[in-house]
């Protein structure tokens, strides 16, 4: 089970999934609402990890995409040994900022 912060329902991004997958949309507001109702700090606790972890997702993929290509290609690919072979390289390529083309010639 992974969680993941996106953008509002109607926003430009896409999901993908590279397995069957269960998707939950719950408004920020009502994750808030429903926090503030409980006094189980351990819910509360999880939820701060869990904008923590999505931040340091964000930055570790900033970071990639500061670096030379070659370089940022290397990286994710040790970053990411987990998955990085499921994937296909357009999406790769994709998440790095880089054109398909030229991300396979690198």
């Amino acid at each position: 089970m992974d969680i993941a912060i996106y953008p509002a329902r109607n926003s430009a991004y896409a999901l993908q999934a590279l397995e069957d997958s269960s998707i939950y949309y719950i408004q920020h507001d009502d994750v808030v609402h429903i926090l503030s109702k409980s006094n189980n700090l351990n819910l509360i606790s999880a939820y701060h990890k869990m904008l923590l972890y999505w931040a340091y997702q964000r930055l570790a993929r900033t970071e990639l995409l500061l670096l030379p290509a070659r370089e940022a290609k290397q990286q994710f690919y040790e970053r990411h040994k987990h998955i990085a072979l499921r994937l296909q390289s357009k999406s790769i390529a994709s998440y790095l900022n880089m054109d398909a083309s030229y991300f396979s010639k690198l």
